[in-house]
């Protein structure tokens, strides 16, 4: 799990507003490790940990962290491919991480289903 630094509001220019990833507040914590991604409490940056950032973290720091200037136009266009190819394992891991989310959530939906359907046709005495 990454840790979380104190976000400090008079270091950044006034025109820059953190907000936190869940809930959209103003932040007050950020990624110590990707240093982009900001939270208003250490739940909301658990709650992102657990579900999805430890597994996108460094995809993320690179996707927003600024671009330096390159002079040549094959240099850009190379640069240009590689952050769409980021882009596209990003998605890529996040569907499959959601996915794999809302199987588990019908799986114990119908897991939950049989068991009450069971209870209700054998009655409780019955062991399982």
């Amino acid at each position: 799990m990454a840790t979380a630094e104190l976000v400090y509001p008079l270091a950044f220019p006034k025109s820059i507003a953190h907000k936190c990833e869940i809930c959209g507040k103003t932040a007050s914590r950020m990624c110590s490790k990707c240093r982009v991604t900001y939270y208003c409490s250490e739940e909301h940056q658990t709650a992102d940990n657990v579900g999805i950032h430890d597994k996108i973290c460094s995809t993320l720091a690179s996707l927003r962290s600024k671009q330096p200037f390159l002079p040549s136009e094959e240099e850009r266009r190379e640069r240009d491919r590689e952050l769409r190819d980021r882009k596209i394992h990003l998605i890529e891991v996040t569907r499959m991480i959601g996915e794999r989310h809302v199987n588990l959530f019908f799986f114990w939906k119908e897991k939950t289903f049989c068991l009450f359907i069971n209870f209700f046709i054998s009655g409780l005495s019955r062991s399982f």
